[in-house]
């Protein structure tokens, strides 16, 4: 993992660089806050960008679209970002 971009209804609302120290604490099962901010209630699109390197050097970028639904009381979605040989969906998105 190296950078994570996030969209909602096609407005660019993040884009994050990691350090070596941080992607450790990821992978021991740290969180990160990417993005706080306020949406209109409704429906709307997130876009998620994950670019990285695998083992060997090579270059690797995964997309995930997804959908939610914005009520009027607060809002926390998480997303799970698994490795490409984890065998797991690259990027998942949840609630919190």
């Amino acid at each position: 993992l190296d950078a994570v971009r996030l969209q909602i209804d096609g407005q660019l609302v993040a884009h994050y660089l990691y350090s070596a120290k941080e992607l450790q604490a990821l992978r021991k099962g740290g969180v990160q806050r990417i993005y706080v901010g306020n949406v209109a209630t409704g429906d709307h699109k997130l876009d998620v960008l994950v670019d990285g390197k695998l083992e060997g050097g090579a270059d690797f970028s995964r997309t995930g679209q997804f959908t939610f639904r914005k009520e009027v009381k607060p809002k926390m979605v998480g997303l799970t970002l698994s490795g490409p040989q984890s065998g797991n969906a690259p990027i998942k998105l949840g609630d919190w």
